[in-house]
């Protein structure tokens, strides 16, 4: 009995790490897991753990952000997508030949790309910003007014 459970947990542990980790899950050591977007709809997004990608649904009128990377409101989410459509799931096939049994996996997901946000901002160019000839005038020889030795001079004269 005890040599059936010893085999059972070997076999179960063997099938955990012999797995072939996912490309896109690549995580940095500061990081224990993170999410991705789905690449056909808003309402899915995929979480990396211990390099495999799980597939999480969104709350209800959710979509996921890319740049947060979490799910927010549709109405300020930054998603493309406008026909959601049911996720992609990868499938395994098994071949037979009359001499070997081969596994051929067939992984059905593409890398997402996600817009870019943009922000432009205007500057007025320097020539047309308003500068004063001089900020402060010194005068030459202190006279009986002058009881500071800088003085300021209104910008607009």
């Amino acid at each position: 009995m005890l040599l059936k459970s010893l085999t059972f947990i070997f076999a179960f542990v063997s099938l955990i790490y012999c797995q072939k980790f996912d490309s896109r899950c690549v995580i940095p050591q500061t990081r224990p897991s993170q999410n991705l977007p789905h690449e056909s709809s808003c309402e899915f997004f995929y979480k990396c753990f211990h390099g495999n990608l799980l597939l999480l649904s969104c709350p209800r009128d959710t979509h996921f952000d890319t740049f947060s990377s979490a799910c927010i409101p549709k109405d300020v989410s930054n998603c493309v997508f406008s026909n959601p459509t049911p996720p992609t799931i990868a499938t395994t096939q098994f071949i037979s030949t009359s001499t070997t049994e081969m596994q051929i996996s067939t992984d059905l997901f593409t890398t997402p790309t996600a817009p870019i946000r943009t922000t432009t901002i205007s500057l007025p160019s320097p020539d047309k910003i308003p500068m004063p000839s001089s900020i402060f005038t010194i005068p030459t020889a202190p006279t009986k007014t002058a009881t500071k030795f800088f003085r300021p001079t209104p910008p607009n004269s």
